[in-house]
Parts: C-alpha cells; structure tokens; sequence
C-alpha cells in the first residue's frame, strides 16, 4: 500500500526513538538521513510500472536500435539496474503522444 503523506517532524523523532529502542546498536544519523532520503524521493514508483529494453521495442514496434535513437534525442529516459535498462510504463504514453 503506498501513501502520499508526508513525516512530520515529530512523526520522524517518533520512528528514530521505536527503533533505536529496539535496536540499540543503529547509528542515528545514519537513521535520520536515511528516512529523510527515502520521504524526499519524489520519483519513486512501483517495480510492476518498468519495462525492459525488449519489452519497450515490443510496445513500440521498434527494433533496438531505434529505441537507443529515442534515448539519444532525449524522448525516452532509463534507467539503470546492473547492465539492463528499465523504462518508465508512462514514458510510452508521453512519446506516443508526441511529447
């Protein structure tokens, strides 16, 4: 279940002393920049809304070639895991809508 809403300072504080409690030996800073790093990734989406490079050229109806093509006039954007390349699902509807 993924929500939208954000820490709140306190609720942060809260989440720090739980765990520390818990696990004693968990730096806290390294805690706190953590959390901080994970509530301020705006961009982050579910596994399920990637697509190989294969499976790209699939939708598009295009040879790999072409695909690189796209990323290299900037109409596409990857990332990323190990050697693969994984594309944003949504990215298909932007190009095909010309933007």
């Amino acid at each position: 279940m993924t929500t939208n809403a954000k820490l709140t300072p306190e609720d942060l504080a809260v989440c720090v002393l739980i765990l520390r409690r818990k696990y004693p030996a968990i730096d806290p800073a390294k805690l706190t920049a953590t959390l901080d790093a994970a509530e301020n990734q705006s961009d982050a989406e579910p596994i399920g809304s990637t697509l190989t490079s294969e499976d790209m050229c699939d939708r598009l109806h295009c040879t790999p070639p072409t695909l690189r093509r796209y990323e290299h006039l900037g109409l596409l954007s990857f990332r990323r895991l190990g050697r693969r390349k994984l594309y944003r699902s949504a990215d298909i509807a932007k190009l095909l809508a010309g933007g």
